[in-house]
C-alpha cells in the first residue's frame, strides 16, 4: 500500500522541507561544527543517493572478494536495518538471522567475514578496537557522516534515471544530485558507460546471474535448464521491478511477478499463498533472490521447488575500477 502513496509529486512541500533538513545537517558537518570518529584503519563505505533498489549489497560483496583475495582482513559495518536486538553485536558465525538483519547476514553467509551491527561510527569503533582488520567496510554509509571515510563509493541507478528523479517523499533521492561531489567513485547500474554532466570516476555496473540453486537444499541448477523452466518470481526489495527486469535480461521465462517491500518478513501464510498462485499461473519453479532467501529460514514449501537466484555485482572496467580504488586508500596499488 506504501508503494503506492511514496514516492509521489504530492509530497513536494514535504521534500522542500527534507531538502533544508539535509542541507543543514551537511553544512554543519561540512564547518566541523558536529563531531566525527575517525578510525585507525582505512574506512570504505559503500552508499546511496537513493532510498533502496540501487544494488549496493552486491556491489559490498564484490569489495569484499577483491580485499579477501589479496589477504587483508575485512570487517563490514551494518546498521543491521529492521533486527530485533538493540546494541553492538558481532556476527560471526550460524545464527538467528532477525538478531543481525538480512542484509548483515547474507554479507556473512556470502563472504564469512567478521560483520558488526549497530549505529556506525560506534560499532566501527568497536570493530577497530575489538577486531583490528585492516580495513573497514560500512554498508550503506554515505548519510553517516559521523564516521569518517577513507573512499566513499556511490551506487545509483542509470544516469539518465537518477538525473530525473526528486528528493523523498515525493521521490527516491536522500541527497540532492550535486551532493555527489563528496563521492570518490561512481557506479551506475547501466550497461554502457554513462555521459556525465561533469569528470567523474564512474564506471558501469550490472547484475550478473552466477548461481541458481534450490532452496533449502542448495542444489546447484545449470541454468541452461532453468531458463527452459516457467518461474514465478517474488522477491522484497526497494525496488522489486528491477529483479523483474534483470531476470528477462537473464533469459529466464517468468510467467508472473509478486514484488513486496524492501526486508519483509515472510510468513508461513504468505508462503502458501505463493505455492497456490504459482500453481494457478502453471509456474513450475518459485524463484527469489539471496537476500529473500534469508527471510524465509524456517518456512516450508510443500510440494513446491524454490529456486534462489545468486547475483553477483560485473563493473565494466573492474581492474580500472579497484586500482582506483587502492590508489585512493593505499596511494599505491597492490602488485
Amino acid at each position: 500500500m506504501l508503494r503506492n502513496i511514496f514516492p509521489h509529486p504530492a509530497w513536494l512541500p514535504a521534500s522542500w522541507l527534507f531538502r533544508l533538513c539535509v542541507a543543514l545537517k551537511n553544512f554543519l558537518y561540512n564547518r566541523k561544527l558536529l563531531p566525527v570518529y575517525r578510525a585507525p584503519v582505512p574506512v570504505v563505505s559503500v552508499g546511496g543517493l537513493e532510498a533502496g533498489g540501487s544494488g549496493k549489497t552486491p556491489a559490498l560483496l564484490a569489495l569484499a572478494r577483491n580485499f579477501l583475495n589479496k589477504g587483508m582482513s575485512v570487517a563490514v559495518i551494518s546498521e543491521g536495518y529492521r533486527r530485533t536486538t538493540k546494541g553492538i553485536l558481532h556476527l560471526k558465525g550460524e545464527a538467528d538471522w532477525r538478531l543481525y538483519g538480512d542484509e548483515a547476514y547474507l554479507v556473512w553467509k556470502k563472504t564469512h567475514v567478521s560483520v558488526v551491527v549497530g549505529k556506525k561510527w560506534q560499532a566501527a569503533r568497536w570493530a577497530a578496537q575489538n577486531l583490528s582488520p585492516d580495513l573497514l567496510l560500512v554498508d550503506d554509509g554515505f548519510q553517516h557522516r559521523r564516521l569518517f571515510r577513507t573512499v566513499d563509493i556511490l551506487v545509483s541507478s542509470e544516469w539518465e534515471t537518477l538525473k530525473n528523479e526528486r528528493l523523498l517523499p515525493a521521490g527516491h533521492l536522500r541527497e540532492p544530485l550535486k551532493n555527489l561531489g563528496r563521492a570518490n567513485l561512481l557506479l551506475l547500474r547501466q550497461r554502457k558507460k554513462p555521459k556525465l554532466p561533469f569528470d567523474w570516476p564512474a564506471f558501469p555496473f550490472s547484475y550478473n546471474l552466477a548461481r541458481a540453486r534450490l532452496w533449502p537444499e542448495k542444489r546447484e541448477l545449470e541454468l541452461p535448464a532453468l531458463r527452459q523452466k516457467k518461474l514465478f518470481l517474488f522477491a522484497g526489495l526497494g525496488r522489486p521491478e528491477n529483479f523483474l527486469e534483470s531476470a528477462k535480461r537473464w533469459g529466464l521465462s517468468v510467467v508472473d511477478f509478486y514484488g513486496l517491500p524492501d526486508h519483509h518478513p515472510y510468513t508461513q501464510a504468505e508462503v502458501d499463498w505463493l505455492v497456490e498462485k504459482s500453481r494457478l499461473v502453471g509456474a513450475e519453479f518459485l524463484a527469489t533472490t539471496e537476500k529473500d532467501a534469508v527471510r524465509l529460514s524456517g518456512l516450508s514449501f510443500p510440494d513446491f521447488s524454490l529456486v534462489v537466484l545468486e547475483i553477483e555485482c560485473k563493473i565494466e572496467g573492474e581492474e580500472y575500477f579497484f586500482r582506483k580504488l587502492e590508489d585512493r586508500l593505499f596511494g599505491r596499488t597492490f602488485v
